[in-house]
């Protein structure tokens, strides 16, 4: 192995330091050029190779130098895949020179390429690339050089430029891949210089090649009254080198409406259910783009067959197909079908015209048919869905979003199996700002209509009615106190006078016994005393009964 490495050293020694009069001990190795011949345009680039043919012995170093014609550029030099894994010397680019100097660890007997170069025409030219001072080695430095095969090159000049073909557009089609209802297309293109004529043809085949007859020094042709079907405009031109190739533009016409549009309804005869609608039409030229359907006199709908409404009301209806193929013709049938009744709802409260507060709940109740459901409409949109309806067939919402100032609407709409009933009457109401609550009552602002000083005056009108009312009922109550008094009055005076009597029916009957005794004016002062002490008492049971 130590062997081997002091050869390779030796050898590459060699390579750098031996001169031109080194003895040669073998000639079978060669280098050459591949490809041997390239032929190419001016501007046009191409890349080739530099290799070894061994010849069957074990090289391992060479050194060469690959020459140029001088019509052509190197561009650049690679060494990737090569034989040769050691560069004494990597490609060098000296003008139209590359040189280079290479080794291969181990020796080889196998053929491969060593380089490549990438080469460009500059000019027209013939010409051989060759290889010189070229030297191969192999085992223990000996020198196993052989020929060397280079290339031919040839760079030719461009052919002359071929007439360009013309650009065309149509302002009636413009776009290629379109239908149009228009049967009249109008064709332009444009007239580049040295172009003397132009050679088109009009028809509805899609590769037809005009003949080298110029019928046209113009930049556009119309026609009129085609029949539907894809066209084609077939044109080239003539120039100073000659017929350009031909440029073929589309058009495609259709002007007849679709046809046999047909309508399914299912179910059929009175529907308890919502319906689905199957339609379909024929057209011959461009085909059907697409359907629309409308449901009475509401906005058409784009869709596609079979088609089912997210709602309907109960009663008649007409449903409307139309069908438009590609090029925007139409066709348009009806249908009609009836919808089982469902009992139109309605509103019990609030009452037409109520008046609310700005920020105040709406409380909304109804009636409807027991087990359905209502849907509620607050200025045509819908607010609440699928209100329950109780069995004894009523139904509340509390509306608690805000709703601007101004006049409004309300209806209520019957669900029962997805059908809907006609729109309950309309209940109108008002949200007023400015309205106040007196007494619970809501009272609407009249500033817009009758201005301030008026709702002032019936504000005081109201004040001054009310402090009527309470001086009425005073003047009751105090007359009613008056009677009571002159009433009670009169008790008192007839309980004492009573009491009166009895005392002196007392004394009497002590008196009429001459002079009473002690005991006798102890018991009648006790006598008295009772007297006075019932009479109290009766006046004060009167005067609570009159205070209860």
């Amino acid at each position: 192995m130590r062997k081997k490495i002091c050869v390779y050293i030796a050898v590459l020694v060699f390579l750098v330091g031996l001169s031109p009069a080194t003895q040669v001990f073998a000639d079978s190795a060669s280098l050459y050029i591949s490809p041997g011949s390239v032929s190419r345009q001016v501007g046009s680039s191409f890349t080739v190779s530099v290799g070894v043919n061994s010849g069957g012995n074990p090289i391992n170093a060479i050194e060469a130098t690959v020459n140029i014609p001088s019509f052509l550029s190197i561009t650049g030099t690679g060494t990737g895949g090569s034989l040769c894994t050691i560069w004494v010397k990597q490609p060098t680019i000296s003008g139209s020179s590359i040189s280079f100097k290479c080794g291969i660890p181990g020796d080889t007997t196998a053929s491969g390429n060593l380089m490549s170069i990438s080469l460009k025409g500059l000019y027209p030219g013939t010409g051989n690339a060759t290889i010189t001072s070229h030297r191969i080695f192999a085992g223990d430095s000996q020198n196993v050089t052989g020929g060397t095969s280079g290339g031919a090159f040839t760079i030719t000049a461009p052919p002359p430029a071929k007439t360009a073909s013309p650009s065309v557009s149509s302002s009636t089609h413009p776009s290629q891949d379109t239908w149009y209802k228009n049967n009249n297309p109008a064709f332009s293109w444009n007239k580049g210089s040295g172009i003397s004529g132009f050679s088109y043809v009009f028809d509805q085949n899609i590769g037809t090649v005009p003949n080298t007859s110029a019928n046209t020094q113009s930049t556009g042709v119309d026609f009129s009254d085609k029949d539907d079907g894809a066209w084609y405009l077939h044109i080239r031109a003539k120039g100073t080198n000659g017929w350009s190739n031909t440029t073929h533009f589309k058009v495609q016409i259709d002007t007849t409406n679709p046809t046999d549009l047909s309508i399914v309804v299912d179910p059929k005869g009175q529907l308890g259910k919502i319906p689905v609608i199957s339609f379909n039409a024929v057209d011959a030229a461009s085909g059907i783009d697409h359907y629309e359907v409308r449901m009475d006199q509401e906005a058409f709908v784009k869709t596609a067959s079979p088609y089912t409404p997210s709602k309907i009301s109960s009663g008649e209806h007409t449903f409307t197909v139309r069908a438009y193929d590609k090029a925007g013709n139409m066709i348009e049938d009806s249908t009609k079908l009836t919808v089982k009744e469902v009992p139109v709802p309605s509103i019990t409260s609030p009452k037409d015209n109520a008046i609310f507060k700005l920020a105040q709940n709406l409380s909304i109740e109804g009636t409807a048919e027991a087990g359905s459901l209502v849907n509620l409409y607050l200025d045509g949109k819908i607010v609440a869905k699928e209100i329950k309806v109780s069995e004894g067939g009523t139904w509340k919402y509390v509306h608690d979003k805000f709703i601007m100032p101004g006049s409004h609407s309300m209806h209520a709409v019957g669900v029962r199996g997805g059908i809907e009933s006609v729109a309950s009457v309309k209940v109108n109401f008002k949200v007023d700002p400015s309205a106040i609550e007196v007494l619970g009552i809501v009272i609407p602002s009249l500033f817009a209509f009758l201005g301030g000083g008026i709702v002032i005056g019936i504000l005081i009108l109201i004040i001054f009615w009310l402090l009527f009312v309470w001086r009425r009922g005073l003047r009751k109550m105090q007359e009613r106190n008056r009677k009571r008094k002159e009433m009670l009055e009169k008790e008192v005076i007839k309980d004492f006078t009573e009491a009166q009597k009895r005392v002196r029916e007392d004394v009497h009957k002590v008196f009429e016994l001459n002079k009473p005794t002690v005991k006798q004016e102890h018991a009648l002062e006790d006598n008295l005393d009772n007297e006075m002490k019932k009479a109290e008492k009766n006046i004060l049971a009167k005067i609570e009964d009159e205070e209860e």
